[in-house]
């Protein structure tokens, strides 16, 4: 019976640290993703980059150059300019910025 119980909790552990492998590699990804809006930030805003927490970044493709229906990790837009829309956490608090192809970022909308 010990022995089973064994097997029972290294299987366990294997998954909880496959999960987590798979948790942190997501964001990963997304701190990654948003490297510039990250950087523009801590420039503008004065933050440190351990207090910025990446939640969610949506990349947008214009939808008159590509096949949006092929798109699978990409967003269709109609705005030609919208390049990546960023939520981040900053103290709890939910913020987003929108980053545009020319480099130029929007914390106003």
């Amino acid at each position: 019976m010990p022995k089973a119980i064994k097997r029972i909790l290294f299987f366990l552990l294997i998954i909880f640290l496959i999960g987590a492998f798979f948790i942190f590699g997501y964001f990963a990804i997304q701190d990654i993703q948003a490297t510039k809006a990250k950087e523009y930030l801590i420039q503008n805003y004065d933050l440190n980059s351990y207090d910025i927490f990446i939640y969610k970044t949506t990349e947008y493709v214009y939808d008159a150059y590509s096949a949006c229906d092929a798109s699978w990790f990409k967003v269709c837009t109609t705005d030609p300019s919208l390049y990546k829309d960023i939520i981040f956490i900053v103290d709890g608090e939910e913020y987003r910025i929108c980053e545009y192809k020319d480099n130029t970022f929007d914390t106003t909308y």
